[in-house]
């Protein structure tokens, strides 16, 4: 495919056509027709599709093309911002997606351009309205979803021509093209993007940046767009000093008048910083074995004649010469030691692991081993190979009104090895892992095999580990110990534990809802003020105007479960709760929330919210919440005319060993999420905090999704 090198529009159309035909895109110049000649013999083309309207038969170009090649297909629009019909007439009759741009910002165009050939789908770029060939092309083209990358001010009219072809369409939020571009990326994670391979512009210079669009396409990525051209900031640092020595390439696109030098040093500082060694005594693998039991091992100790397992009781729960530990199934938390022939302690390591028993093979297994300040997760993969993981750690503070919250978020690496140490953990706090993946679980690009997409926003697996607040000291032992030589316990199992104690000591009547319990509590909350479910559209929702909180008053729904045990730390009994908040239409100022005025509101049932108890089915699994709450009011837009009015959904499991709660599930990429647990009349713990995911109208359409198995 030739495209003459000056005509952006022609470029940025070009690209995904290329993709996904699979054949090389030539930038031509009409100054120098021998080096076409020359690039089309060395690739020995014999057919060529010439994009734009730079290629006259009688200009020196268009012979020295003839020259070479058999015959061409030339296509043109009626002028240079109409490229995107014609060339959007050479796809398929059908196809999963489109991107759509206004291109007021050059950078935008790049993005639009660059998504597009990473997905190999049409590129349109649009103006007030849709002309009758674009109407025609996308009614051809019968995509399920069109994304719009722009000025969304400017395109009302065009969105409005769009959604009556029954096509719906997501605006890419942002109000920079640098944080558009963000969004994408965030987005094209979920279709396998490869963010080991970076590819850094400026705004400065989006046209370097949109020709770089389809060869970033080509290594399985796209051009990350800078807001700061002379330092390494916000998420393309976290990326580049995240993946570190693992990162596959680096590339900063244009010359230092666009993107300075002092960037480049910095990149090259972030990426070329070693990762943190282990130590000694760490664990070094987790396995499945066929029945579904779990494994953890850790490194050999010289010396060492015997090793030994405690649990949080301080019961031993394996002895034996070997550092390989079978996972009790009745535990999760354990103090591993290392002991020589007089049986004094060599070393001695906190070991935590994260498992769904009820799914052995299809669950991320993750192990932690702690010491004083350092930290070594390890998980292991099913038989589809290596997966791209993301380690982030969020630290346990308390706010200005004294309430427990998670904060201090990192991302401290990504890999595609299975472990991941943390040198740096921050001494006094309780932290939180999260190992998460994005995608699919086949074809990534830390395998081989060829990647996989979907038209689905980026969908999400992690497993969390609690790793308790200790001294920088070199073993794990304190005052917070629950007796000798057992580990320390995380906030929430000491809680747990009081719960048992008091329980034991015949504290809790099973006969009355008042006295003390283990609560979860798990409730979906609107952050914003207002939200505006079609953008083009002045119909608002009210939203609940809040941060994460167990006891706000605000939300949109809230499920409760209260678990009571007897003196043998058995669930004797449950006790569930649910309600749902007000929801409140008001119609504002089109593109912005000004000028506001009442128009309704209304309230769900509780219908949606089913809580089950799960006791009589076996296993571990003890609850289950199974959530699909619509909204009251119905939103407007042609995207919900063609469905059922949305709702909030979310599955979770919950988990009971006689040492600690583990849940799984997964829930919608919006509104936001969040799950609280503790001993009441204690005080909520903080298990799950997720900000929305996705945009709203995507988020409650299902077009995300967030898994989660979290070991409380």
């Amino acid at each position: 495919m030739i495209v003459e090198a000056t005509d952006n529009y022609a470029i940025a159309a070009a690209g995904p056509l290329a993709r996904s035909k699979g054949i090389p895109l030539l930038l031509a110049s009409a100054d120098n027709p021998a080096n076409v000649q020359d690039e089309l013999r060395r690739l020995a083309a014999t057919n060529a599709i010439l994009v734009g309207p730079g290629f006259n038969p009688r200009t020196l170009l268009r012979q020295a093309i003839n020259a070479v090649v058999t015959s061409q297909t030339w296509t043109s629009g009626p002028g240079p911002d109409e490229m995107d019909s014609p060339v959007a007439s050479l796809f398929p009759s059908t196809v999963e997606e489109v991107y759509i741009t206004d291109a007021l910002d050059p950078s935008d165009l790049a993005t639009a351009s660059a998504a597009s050939s990473f997905q190999k789908v049409p590129l349109f770029t649009v103006g007030n309205a849709l002309t009758d060939w674009e109407k025609g092309e996308l009614a051809r083209l019968k995509p399920k979803r069109a994304h719009f990358i722009g000025t969304t001010s400017s395109a009302t009219q065009t969105v409005a021509d769009i959604e009556v072809l029954g096509i719906p369409v997501s605006p890419v939020s942002g109000d920079s093209a640098a944080s558009r571009n963000e969004t994408v990326v965030r987005s094209l994670r979920g279709r396998n993007l490869d963010d080991r391979t970076l590819v850094v512009g400026s705004q400065l210079g989006s046209t370097q940046l949109l020709v770089s669009s389809f060869g970033a396409a080509m290594e399985g990525t796209v051009p990350r767009l800078t807001p700061d051209s002379n330092s390494l900031s916000g998420p393309i640092k976290e990326e580049a000093s995240s993946w570190g020595p693992e990162l596959r390439s680096a590339v900063v696109v244009g010359p230092p008048s666009v993107i300075s030098d002092t960037y480049l040093n910095h990149l090259q500082v972030a990426v070329r910083t070693p990762r943190a060694a282990a130590g000694a005594f760490h664990v070094t693998e987790t396995t499945t074995s066929p029945d579904g039991s779990g494994w953890v091992e850790l490194s050999a100790q010289p010396n060492a004649a015997r090793y030994k397992l405690v649990d949080l009781a301080g019961s031993t729960v394996y002895s034996g010469t070997s550092p390989r530990f079978p996972v009790p199934s009745d535990g999760t938390t354990f103090k591993a030691s290392a002991l020589d022939s007089a049986g004094a302690i060599l070393a001695e390591r906190d070991v935590r692991v994260a498992i769904n028993p009820d799914e052995p093979d299809r669950k991320t297994k993750v192990a932690a081993t702690s010491d004083g300040s350092v930290t070594k997760l390890e998980w292991s993969e099913g038989s589809a190979g290596p997966r791209a993981r993301h380690v982030t750690r969020h630290e346990m503070v308390r706010d200005a009104q004294g309430q427990l919250a998670i904060a201090g978020t990192t991302q401290l690496g990504g890999t595609c090895a299975t472990s991941f140490t943390d040198a740096s953990r921050p001494s006094g706090k309780e932290v939180i892992y999260e190992v998460s993946q994005y995608g699919t679980n086949t074809g990534n690009f830390c395998s081989v095999t060829t990647p996989t997409t979907s038209i689905r926003e980026p969908q999400v697996d992690f497993t969390a580990l609690r790793i308790p607040a200790v001294s920088t000291t070199a073993t794990i032992q304190s005052e917070s110990a629950t007796s000798p030589g057992a580990p320390t316990p995380t906030m929430a199992e000491k809680s747990l534990m009081a719960l048992k104690a008091h329980s034991a000591s015949g504290g809790i009547s099973t006969e009355s809802f008042g006295t003390s319990a283990w609560t979860f509590r798990y409730q979906t909350f609107i952050a914003d003020r207002y939200v505006r479910p079609a953008w083009y559209d002045t119909q608002t929702f009210g939203g609940d105007n809040r941060g994460f909180g167990a006891w706000h008053d605000s939300f949109r729904t809230r499920a409760d479960m209260t678990f009571y045990f007897d003196s043998r730390y058995s669930i004797q009994s449950m006790h569930f709760g649910k309600a749902t908040g007000i929801t409140k239409e008001y119609h504002c100022t089109l593109h912005s929330f000004n000028n506001c005025s009442y128009v309704k509101q209304a309230q769900e049932s509780t219908d949606g919210i089913r809580i089950m108890d799960k006791r009589a089915y076996g296993s571990y699994r003890v609850a289950r919440i199974e959530h699909d709450s619509a909204i009251p009011i119905r939103p407007h837009g042609a995207m919900w005319g063609l469905t059922p009015t949305p709702g909030i959904t979310y599955t979770m499991d919950v988990l009971y060993w006689p040492n600690g709660f583990s849940v799984t599930g997964f829930h919608d990429g919006a509104p936001s999420h969040e799950l609280w647990g503790g001993w009441v009349p204690g005080e909520y713990i903080p298990i799950m905090t997720h900000n929305r995911a996705c945009d709203f109208g995507p988020g409650l359409a299902g077009f995300c999704k967030v898994n989660f198995n979290i070991k409380i």
